[in-house]
């Protein structure tokens, strides 16, 4: 019975194809959607710095609610 049970013979092409495709899934890939995540990040905070710099309406108001 136990020489019924062997072992398959391992697919070269196909493991390379999973391991490459592994790497590009967890490696490259990631790398890119990561930078441009950052990217997206980045311009969000530059639009919110241009909307508190553009609003300048506040400069020189004193808060009714500071002690004299």
């Amino acid at each position: 019975m136990a020489d019924n049970l062997t072992a398959a013979t391992p697919n070269f092409i196909s493991e390379i194809f999973y391991l490459c495709d592994a790497l590009a899934h967890y490696g490259y890939l990631r790398t890119i959607q990561t930078y441009e995540d950052f990217g997206k990040h980045a311009d969000e905070l530059q639009r919110h710095h241009d909307t508190m710099n553009g609003d300048r309406s506040w400069v020189g108001v004193r808060s009714a609610n500071l002690p004299s």
